[in-house]
């Protein structure tokens, strides 16, 4: 997720339940660092499930991954069998899969860290991207020549 996605949920909650001392910017980037594997999609759900407190967590990072854990898979384009790794949750996989197609090598490496991704499974990751990217490629050179 981006920072921005972030800071508007966590201003939504302190509205919603009237909190008038905000937290400080410092707060906010401790806690994006716990946070930043989340996807931006994932904040509405995070937020209405909030909602249904008495009032804001006490340790909030906490109690939106309990949330996003709970989540069903996005309905997105599934590139992994989910039996493919039933050792490391099967959503940070796609999302580092997403991550490395639309922002590249750094982020990707960024997100791995941020998940605490095992190396076999970033390796997974590479190469069922380098075979996804192939693919395409020998499709476009295909249709370029017919």
């Amino acid at each position: 997720m981006v920072r921005t996605s972030l800071v508007t949920t966590v201003l939504k909650l302190y509205q919603y339940f009237r909190y008038s001392k905000l937290p400080e910017s410092s707060q906010i980037d401790v806690w994006y660092d716990e946070l930043k594997y989340i996807p931006d999609s994932a904040m509405d759900g995070i937020f209405n499930e909030l909602k249904n407190n008495d009032n804001i967590p006490r340790n909030l990072p906490r109690a939106m991954k309990a949330i996003y854990g709970k989540f069903p898979k996005q309905t997105k384009n599934v590139v992994y069998d989910e039996y493919d790794d039933p050792r490391f949750p099967i959503e940070f996989l796609y999302t580092s899969l997403d991550i490395l197609e639309a922002k590249g090598e750094d982020k990707f490496i960024e997100y791995c860290r941020g998940v605490k991704m095992p190396a076999q499974d970033i390796e997974r990751v590479r190469n069922k991207y380098n075979m996804v990217f192939n693919v395409k490629t020998l499709a476009q050179g295909l249709l370029k020549e017919a």
